[in-house]
């Protein structure tokens, strides 16, 4: 996206938005900081920070920082006009100096080049006076040098994070979307440092953190409009943290820290929220080096499994019942009983992915037969469960196996049952089944078929396969049968799909499907979006060869056409002359 076109490439209605308050002035500072990259702030219902990176004036990066999830935002598209205007004086030079002056951009000092000339003491006695009047400010100063506090057991953490989602929350406890954020930037200040703290080796003061920041940001979630996901965040990021200090050659008695604590915690019910339990008894598997804390494990996993209503239907039943067998396989073959392991597994074959985890070892043994029963009788179990995503599963695993034993026949007939018409992965294992010289009988027969299927279900939809037989032609290269193809299937939607692909000896014919399909749109269509995207698409067409001409009889001819859409005339007249 270019800066000098942007607003043809955004929602109409949000480029209105934006350009009212760019023109209202709601910039309240703009500056570029470094070649090409700007950052500022735009007032709205508050003031929002924003952010643009430009490379020779294309929109390479960009954000702001209010609750809005779009990806251009008023805020950011004010900022965007902005931008271009400074850049638009800035090319004009000297003439447009009054205007200038209007948007002048401030040259202010870095923020390095102001900490090198402020005196130490000046700039003490400002951080105090600015966290005496500024309590988020003073959470995020307290969460970064935690670490100097000098409590023990992540004591200040916890303090920290609790005041923090005080201080956030309306009077009856509720922290909403728009103070969600300010809640939550302590903990992610105190992951940043978790993160530093690892890399420079202080594993207890990442270990603390981690602890803190999950318990503390998890009951935070039970009162909190988390949309933005920076909660979950911030705890999947601990866990993380966890999980890789005990990739580490950690000491002892932090390793046996983290097993009491993950075990402790696998325990409480708050956590079944989000399966949150399932992360940290996971943990206490993980950092369980010896026998008698995996047998201490193993108790907790059959104790969980005892408790589990077996009778009940309900998926989260099996769920749970799967994800407490794989962590007691995982113990059984830690303890070395893989005999053990094995029995289990094969007592529970039911469940798909105990089934798909022993015919994947079986794979690895290179025992096919044993592989091949598995997925037959797993097949047969999710017909009658009528799942069909799983008897994929299982289809795959069988072409795996044929593959790896050189069956041709039993490739080329799983890959065509996989392929349904749609999937080119399995399109292309097919394909290499066959010399180029058989390949060519074979295609034909393939979108043969699927004419078929359109003539059978063409009181449904007439290009039922199109897509379908377009994907062949472009794998294949047959432009001539996709151009083909698109004439007799005029919609819009394939020929933004796949006319990028075709040469441009054939923008002739392409034109003549898009006036085709334009026309069609529009008789099913009305309101200004819809003349929007079809003036985009008439913008695209104006870049290619003779393309101009071309938009010209076409914008004529609708115009006469649908005289009574003003809208839409008004549309085509944006169309550049």
């Amino acid at each position: 996206m270019n800066i000098e076109t942007f607003e043809k490439q955004i929602d109409g209605r949000l480029i209105l938005k934006g350009k009212a308050y760019y023109e209202d002035g709601c910039i309240i500072e703009m500056e570029e900081i470094d070649p090409g990259k700007w950052e500022g702030i735009v007032a709205g219902s508050d003031d929002y920070n924003v952010f643009v990176s430009l490379v020779k004036k294309k929109i390479v990066d960009c954000s702001c920082d209010c609750p809005h999830d779009v990806e251009f935002c008023k805020h950011l598209i004010a900022a965007l006009f902005y931008i271009r205007e400074v850049i638009l004086l800035l090319d004009i030079g000297p003439v447009a100096a009054t205007t200038e002056d209007k948007i002048k951009k401030k040259k202010k000092p870095s923020v390095d080049e102001a900490l090198n000339q402020i005196p130490i003491k000046e700039l003490q006695d400002f951080v105090k006076k600015y966290a005496k009047k500024n309590k988020g400010f003073r959470d995020l100063f307290s969460a970064h040098f935690a670490g100097y506090f000098g409590e023990e057991n992540g004591k200040s953490y916890s303090r920290l994070l609790k005041n923090a989602a005080r201080a956030a929350a309306d009077r009856s406890g509720f922290i909403d979307y728009y103070h969600a954020r300010e809640a939550l930037e302590p903990a992610m200040q105190l992951v940043q440092n978790a993160e530093e703290a690892l890399n420079q080796r202080h594993f207890s003061i990442s270990t603390d953190i981690a602890f803190a920041v999950i318990e503390e940001v998890h009951d935070m979630v039970e009162n909190m409009d988390d949309s933005s996901g920076y909660a979950g965040t911030c705890i999947s990021e601990s866990f993380s943290l966890l999980n890789r200090l005990l990739d580490l050659p950690i000491p002892g008695d932090l390793r046996n820290r983290i097993f009491e604590g993950a075990l402790k915690a696998a325990q409480e019910k708050k956590y079944d929220f989000a399966g949150f339990d399932d992360e940290w008894l996971g943990l206490a598997i993980k950092a369980a080096y010896d026998k008698y804390k995996q047998d201490k494990a193993l108790a907790l996993v059959d104790k969980l499994l005892s408790g589990l209503n077996i009778i009940s239907k309900e998926w989260s039943v099996e769920f749970d019942m799967v994800r407490l067998l794989k962590h007691k396989i995982r113990l059984l073959q830690n303890l070395g009983a893989h005999e053990d392991a094995t029995k289990l597994r094969l007592h529970h074959l039911e469940y798909t992915e105990l089934r798909i985890s022993l015919i994947e070892e079986c794979i690895t043994l290179k025992d096919f037969d044993q592989a091949k029963k598995l997925c037959v009788d797993g097949i047969s179990i999710a017909k009658k469960k009528k799942l069909a995503g799983t008897i994929d599963q299982f289809k795959e695993l069988q072409l795996k196996i044929a593959q790896l034993q050189g069956d041709v026949d039993q490739v080329r007939a799983i890959s065509l049952d996989l392929y349904e018409g749609h999937d080119m992965k399995y399109y292309r294992v097919l394909k290499g089944t066959y010399l180029p010289d058989e390949w060519p009988a074979i295609v034909f027969k393939l979108i043969d078929d699927l004419e078929t299927s359109n003539k059978n279900f063409a009181h449904l939809d007439r290009s039922l396969n199109a897509e379908n037989i377009a994907a062949i032609f472009i794998e294949e290269s047959y432009w001539p049968q996709l151009v083909n193809l698109l004439q007799r299937n005029p919609q819009l939607h394939l020929l933004e799909s796949f006319s990028q692909y075709l040469p441009n000896n054939y923008l002739s014919e392409l034109v003549d499907a898009y006036y085709k399909a334009i026309t069609q749109y529009l008789k099913e269509n009305t309101g200004r979006n819809h003349y929007v995207f079809v003036r985009g698409i008439l913008e695209k067409i104006l870049q290619w060869k003779e393309g101009k001409e071309k938009v010209k009889k076409i914008s004529s001819s609708l115009s006469t056409q649908f005289k009574a859409r003003k809208a839409l005339i008004e549309e085509l007249c944006k169309l550049p002359a």
